[in-house]
């Protein structure tokens, strides 16, 4: 090595050494006094004033995603309160036809036996209330 190239290194190496102490002579400075570099951060503040008036409100943010769950959920409800509207869903149809049958059976007193109508009408009625409440339930409502 060169005596030029030695003077360089040593050169370097002790303005490095330098610019190292007094980095950390400023750290060590604004760690023990930190009044002095960040007064305002320490000065006395008054009472606080009023309030200002109240900004506009935003744009409403994008729609959040849908997750996979609820769009299968949304798709089955959707097909089931499609095919109770067409009155094909779960042979709605014969349902009512039935159960009108026998009211007018239950009316006309012609039943075969009156008793065991009116319990099968109430448990029919019940099944209507529990998938009516399901739907609801599904629905959100």
């Amino acid at each position: 090595m060169s005596p030029q190239k030695v003077r360089l290194l040593f050169a370097t190496t002790i303005a490095a050494l330098l610019v190292a102490c007094t980095t950390a002579g400023v750290l060590a400075w604004i760690l023990v006094d930190p009044q002095h570099w960040f007064a305002d951060a320490y000065a006395q503040k008054g009472d606080r004033g009023d309030p200002g008036p109240r900004g506009p409100v935003g744009p409403p943010g994008p729609p959040g995603p849908v997750g996979p769950d609820a769009s299968d959920a949304i798709d089955e409800l959707s097909s089931r309160l499609d095919d109770l509207e067409t009155g094909s869903g779960d042979d709605a149809q014969s349902s009512v036809d039935d159960l009108a049958s026998r009211l007018d059976d239950l009316e006309t007193g012609t039943g075969d036996d009156a008793g065991s109508s009116v319990d099968e009408l109430l448990g029919r009625v019940d099944e209507l209330e529990s998938r009516v409440d399901e739907a609801c339930f599904d629905l959100g409502c």
